[in-house]
């Protein structure tokens, strides 16, 4: 997922994730956007949060976005 389409994401919005931590495994899922940053301080980082296996802010990576709703 490139940086131009993460800036279009809103929290509410539903993004189709792979997670590839070992928090949980790597299947695609449908998670609801719980928190975004504008400006993520790092350059793998996307600043998107999710809820996630069991955390309430599951920080995502730029390639575990899939696809926006």
């Amino acid at each position: 997922m490139e940086k131009i389409e993460i800036k279009n994401i809103e929290v509410g919005q539903m993004v189709r994730c792979k997670p590839i931590h070992l928090r949980g495994g790597n299947s695609l899922r449908w998670r609801k956007v719980t928190q975004k940053i504008d400006s993520p301080h790092k350059w793998q980082y996307s600043g998107v949060a999710v809820n996630a296996h069991g955390y309430k802010d599951f920080w995502l990576k730029l390639n575990e976005i899939a696809e926006i709703n």
